[in-house]
């Protein structure tokens, strides 16, 4: 699949975040800020799944496959985030499918 991908359908844009954990000097609490460190990175996107959970509140899950072209900061990552039409979406995979650092294929989650 990935290896047959065409660089004219990387069409969509998503943005690429990493962790910036601080300690809180008065409380020694860990805190995290999402710097982005990638804007309008070229992808192909496709929603696989889309679900409403019971409970105490509705939640919708959305479950993105977003190809990119090789990355060596995204490669075998789950620590950071992809922003998808302005949805920070929590990186599950991402694998390089042939291993000859062409492609990425990542699974990440978006919870609203």
């Amino acid at each position: 699949m990935a290896g047959d991908l065409r660089i004219g359908k990387l069409r969509d844009r998503i943005d690429v975040a990493r962790p910036n954990r601080t300690e809180d000097a008065s409380t020694g609490e860990i805190l995290i800020a999402w710097e982005t460190v990638a804007r309008g990175l070229p992808a192909e996107i496709k929603t696989s799944q889309a679900e409403r959970e019971a409970g105490s509140k509705q939640t919708q899950t959305t479950r993105h496959a977003i190809t990119v072209r090789y990355r060596s900061d995204l490669a075998g990552e789950t620590d950071r985030r992809l922003i998808v039409d302005g949805i920070a979406c929590e990186i599950t995979a991402s694998i390089d499918p042939d291993r000859r650092r062409r492609w990425l294929q990542i699974t990440a989650i978006a919870t609203q």
